[in-house]
């Protein structure tokens, strides 16, 4: 999979693509508020932050983690939250961080306590196969299972 992530950038930035996705922004910030208000997770990963992290809008966190692949939104960001030490910004596809974002012990850990479970891995695993033809975010937000 090769991706031109610099291009992608500056199509992103046009006008007649900014004004769609100006409103397509507007509702999945609203629906991420939404969803981090109702759970008020501490320790956040936001992979794609564009132009605006949700960082701008959310406070909440102890830690706060983006992976942003374009060198102009991640210098965005590092400028925004230059005085944040909670905010860790890496400019990088998510792909080359996994393994450091979750190592075995980490996923180990999710599984004990039934955060993930092999059917929601086996399903990111396919996803991960269509993620670049959908042309949006997909936000998953897992939470443990009631036993």
């Amino acid at each position: 999979m090769n991706r031109d992530i610099e291009a992608y950038t500056q199509v992103y930035l046009q006008e007649n693509y900014a004004d769609f996705e100006e409103i397509m922004v507007h509702y999945r910030r609203k629906k991420m508020l939404s969803i981090l208000q109702n759970y008020q997770p501490k320790r956040i990963l936001e992979i794609g932050c564009g132009v605006d992290s949700i960082a701008n809008y959310y406070k909440e966190y102890d830690s706060f983690t983006i992976v942003e692949p374009s060198k102009k939104f991640c210098d965005k960001a590092k400028n925004d939250f230059s005085q944040d030490k909670k905010v860790k910004i890496i400019n990088d596809f998510i792909e080359m961080q996994i393994s450091l974002l979750l190592n075995h012990s980490k996923m180990s850990a999710l599984l004990k306590n039934q955060i993930l479970d092999e059917k929601l891995l086996e399903g990111l695993d396919n996803m991960v196969k269509y993620m670049p033809h959908l042309g949006a975010e997909i936000f998953i937000n897992a939470k443990r299972k009631k036993v």
